[in-house]
């Protein structure tokens, strides 16, 4: 792979990742059947946001962003960066924290207590680490496909044999992706009718997958997924993420990027990170 293909794919999936989130904010809680067809970022939402703001989702990838980019695997900043954000609205478009994730309320509530950032929570089957998997894909992806960093930074929220498979399975999917291998992965859900639109992991990746085994490019995939409605934000972010870095970013609509709020902000964080792995990573380009 040269520099310039891995640039474009890790960067269309993180782009991805903030524009599905931001498209799909606006119908989260939505029944999928019972709402209108959404083409474009819009205002308003339950949570009264703006055209193109972004969620939780976006706002945590962010924070594994700005620590990834130093070039190095460090699981206590990555826990004070969500730290920042659930305090103070660190790596928000708006400056607030909302519709933060039980499970990750109780991590972050429990390592500002301990400073233990390895608490093993059994009980969560949420979708709250698949949002932001990006960034440590696209890390371990560019440090020889290490694995073993995309779960650690999952485990911080999410740590659990269920979440485990679920992760697996989209890394998986991405670094096929990344390699120009186009997933036909069974995990998907077969018909629109049978996508069950939850926040729950593997139903959220199953809506996503499905969304992207059947369209023939971003923009289309994209609209499939977040009008499920349900915890459209959610798979809105995961279709975004793995149809990004198949596509890649120069295939992804320019008004998708240019809608965004904070549009600079978003550039500069992705481009450091992903500059950072092609000089400290060991992949092989040419």
């Amino acid at each position: 792979m040269d520099k310039a293909a891995f640039r474009n794919k890790a960067l269309g999936s993180l782009w991805g990742l903030v524009i599905g989130d931001a498209l799909g904010a606006y119908l989260e809680f939505s029944d999928k059947n019972c709402h209108e067809i959404l083409m474009e970022y819009k205002d308003g939402g339950p949570h009264n946001i703006r055209a193109g703001d972004w969620t939780d989702d976006t706002a945590m990838a962010l924070a594994v962003c700005d620590s990834l980019r130093k070039g190095r695997v460090d699981l206590n900043d990555i826990m004070d960066n969500f730290t920042e954000w659930m305090n103070h609205g660190k790596y928000s478009s708006n400056g607030k924290c909302f519709d933060i994730g039980n499970a990750t309320e109780e991590a972050l509530s429990t390592y500002a207590a301990t400073r233990r950032h390895s608490v093993i929570n059994s009980q969560s089957k949420g979708n709250g680490s698949l949002m932001r998997l990006t960034p440590s894909v696209v890390y371990a992806y560019a440090h020889g496909k290490d694995f073993s960093v995309v779960e650690a930074i999952s485990d911080l929220t999410h740590n659990n044999a269920y979440m485990h498979g679920c992760v697996q399975v989209m890394t998986g999917v991405m670094f096929s992706h990344f390699e120009g291998l186009k997933s036909t992965n069974t995990f998907a859900y077969k018909t629109r009718k049978a996508c069950r639109p939850t926040g729950l992991a593997h139903q959220t990746l199953g809506c996503a997958l499905w969304a992207f085994c059947n369209s023939r490019g971003f923009q289309e995939g994209l609209l499939k997924a977040v009008n499920l409605g349900g915890d459209s934000d959610t798979i809105g972010a995961v279709y975004g993420q793995i149809a990004g870095a198949w596509y890649g970013f120069d295939r992804i609509p320019p008004k998708w990027k240019t809608g965004l709020q904070c549009n600079d902000y978003l550039t500069a964080m992705f481009d450091s990170l992903v500059e950072s792995c092609l000089q400290n990573g060991i992949i092989c380009v040419d």
